[in-house]
């Protein structure tokens, strides 16, 4: 994702298929181990959908969009952990 991406941008493009249960952005910048390199900005997000097929059909609709010039997103389904309680 962009770095300037924002919560409300995500919204706006998951909205439109579902019910979105929260929405969480994760920046994290590498440094280099050369002091000629420049460091690398990594951003990242996870999008919760509380219903299955919204979800899917986010995905299979959104996978590849062009999002800023140069950045496509990358989606994949994920579970939700589950605890270990069984009871």
């Amino acid at each position: 994702m962009p770095p300037d991406i924002t919560e409300s941008k995500v919204w706006e493009l998951f909205g439109p298929f579902g019910a979105v249960n929260s929405i969480q952005i994760t920046r994290r910048e590498c440094e280099p181990s050369n002091p000629n390199e420049i460091a690398i900005l990594f951003v990242s997000g996870t999008v919760q959908m509380p219903v299955y097929h919204d979800a899917l059909a986010a995905i299979c609709a959104l996978q590849g969009t062009e999002i800023s010039k140069g950045y496509k997103l990358r989606l994949e389904f994920q579970l939700p952990a589950m605890n270990g309680n069984s009871s």
